[in-house]
């Protein structure tokens, strides 16, 4: 592929084959059954947080965040997103830098992270379902099974990807309403159960599936917990004291905006409340439903069982808890249908698969590094677009051979690096923050952009929106940067953090300085690029 001008050829080749709603349902991946239960299970370290009011806490954070990608979506749709705005707005080596560790490396973790979570959320309790022993079940969330089905799941998707957006949109629509479908069905379930069915539902699945000795495996676990000196946290309503939820919910719920890298390849980007409302969709309404299975949960089991297995479970008591306290599950305790509850687990296991392979590696780091090396700041043939569905097979192949490493890694916890994975929320939301400096910035330095941009037209008392938005949304992010760096709970500031984020932070660094200069070398200045904005 020759290298002329600016940038590596006069047009990206890219296609806008998404529609608003294709976004939406992929920016939804971390879906109401899976993120929050997983994390919440977590919860009852911070003593009267309420799970209920750190998820409107979340909104209210998520509604910031989507203000400003909005907007910034509206001033520049490209594909690459944050690295586009912030270099063009603020700096290119800044840019590079910040994105650089976020979409070539930390987004690769989610892939065996999220297959231990399905495997202990779905596959173990839809296996013992369907008549497998415990053990045999448990497998699917030990080291040899995240390894491997992670590989599988860069397979599969991988080859999906690779027949093109249309495609992959198709299949993500099927298993985004099935999946959906199955949210409902807990919503409903646990709502309109009571809790004298789910004890006797819960007794009889221990007794039949799990071969528990006692009568009333229920009121053991609680009496378990208490025993081994824990107590359950109340419900409390103090909307404070449900903050420090916040960084916890953020490790899950960070994502309304995910698809954004994607946006050039949407439809209908210009108009700003279709767009709006394609973010707003992946925050608000999936948050509620999650309120609404919480607030199950406390109806059907109480709030000091929920508490009590989780807690059991943490701590390895595999007596009382052989299972992870998968609340999808808890569909057949309520129900005693089976088929209902595998429907359940099955198709959000699916869904989750689907996202997890594809839209956490293949699909948004691609657009990262088409957009770098588009710009000619990376190889050439990262941007190289192949076959007739015009996939930049390169960093497809990139993605999956460092998955390969990745995952080895982290499945069989190699230097400690699983702890590592909970850097991934803390570098992103250092990226997502420069996106909200490039927001205040970019109306008073790329004043003709902004100005020709829908985006021009909301103000408030003569001050852009999205600044507004900006403001609102790096105040509330500096209390969960402090958050994560001053309480242990959260696990974020390990020993290992520090010298890991600097690693890769400096190696972005050397990776563009090396590129900018070897570009001049072959009479390519970059800092011309940089001045431009991409075309489509």
């Amino acid at each position: 592929m020759a290298e002329s001008g600016v940038f590596l050829r006069k047009a990206s080749g890219l296609v806008r084959d998404w529609s608003l709603f294709d976004a939406l349902a992929f920016q939804s991946w971390s879906q109401p059954l899976i993120g929050p239960i997983f994390m919440f299970s977590m919860a009852l370290w911070w003593p009267g947080a309420n799970m209920v009011l750190s998820l409107i806490w979340l909104m209210i954070f998520s509604t910031f965040q989507v203000g400003v990608y909005t907007l910034m979506v509206v001033n520049m749709p490209r594909a690459g997103a944050d690295y586009v705005w912030q270099s063009r707005t603020l700096n290119p080596l800044l840019a590079f830098v910040m994105n650089f560790p976020s979409w070539m490396f930390i987004t690769i973790f989610w892939v065996p992270w999220n297959t231990y979570v399905y495997g202990l959320s779905y596959i173990s309790p839809m296996l013992v379902l369907m008549g497998q022993s415990v053990e045999s079940a448990n497998w699917w969330s030990g080291n040899d099974y995240i390894y491997i089905m992670s590989v599988v799941c860069m397979i599969i998707t991988g080859l999906l990807a690779s027949f093109g957006l249309k495609l992959y949109a198709k299949v993500q629509k099927v298993l985004y309403w099935l999946a959906l479908i199955g949210a409902v069905i807990v919503m409903i379930t646990l709502g309109l159960s009571s809790s004298s069915a789910f004890i006797a539902g819960h007794n009889a699945f221990y007794t039949e599936q799990l071969g528990y000795a006692g009568s009333n495996a229920y009121q053991d676990i609680i009496q378990a917990a208490k025993d081994q000196g824990f107590g359950a946290n109340p419900v409390n309503w103090d909307m404070m004291k449900a903050l420090p939820l916040l960084p916890l919910n953020l490790m899950w719920g960070l994502w309304p905006t995910w698809a954004a890298p994607m946006y050039g390849e949407v439809r209908g980007v210009k108009d700003v409340k279709k767009t709006y409302l394609s973010f707003q969709m992946a925050n608000i309404p999936l948050n509620i439903m999650n309120i609404i299975i919480i607030l199950g949960i406390w109806n059907v089991a109480g709030n000091e069982f929920f508490q009590s297995a989780n807690y059991l479970f943490w701590m390895g008591d595999t007596t009382h808890m052989p299972l992870f306290p998968s609340v999808p599950l808890w569909v057949f305790f309520v129900t005693g249908s089976a088929a209902l509850t595998i429907f359940v687990l099955f198709f959000n296991m699916a869904f989750y698969f689907l996202l997890n392979g594809a839209a956490n590696t293949y699909l948004v780091i691609s657009r990262f590094m088409f957009a770098a090396s588009y710009d000619q700041a990376l190889p050439s043939w990262f941007a190289e677009l192949k076959t007739r569905w015009r996939i930049p097979v390169y960093t497809f192949a990139y993605c999956f051979l460092v998955m390969l490493v990745m995952g080895y890694i982290y499945a069989y916890n190699l230097f400690g690096f699983k702890s590592l994975f909970l850097d991934a929320a803390f570098c992103f939301l250092g990226t997502f923050c420069m996106t909200a400096v490039a927001a205040i910035v970019l109306p008073f330095r790329r004043k003709n952009i902004f100005e020709a941009s829908p985006a021009a037209k909301y103000k408030i008392g003569g001050i852009p929106l999205q600044a507004i938005f900006a403001v609102l949304f790096i105040g509330m992010s500096i209390y969960v940067f402090y958050a994560w760096v001053v309480d242990p709970l959260y696990g974020v500031n390990s020993m290992s953090s520090v010298p890991f984020l600097i690693f890769m932070y400096t190696l972005g660094a050397i990776i563009f300085t090396a590129f900018w200069f070897y570009r001049r070398s072959k009479g390519i200045d970059l800092a011309l690029t940089y001045q431009q904005l991409p075309p489509d």
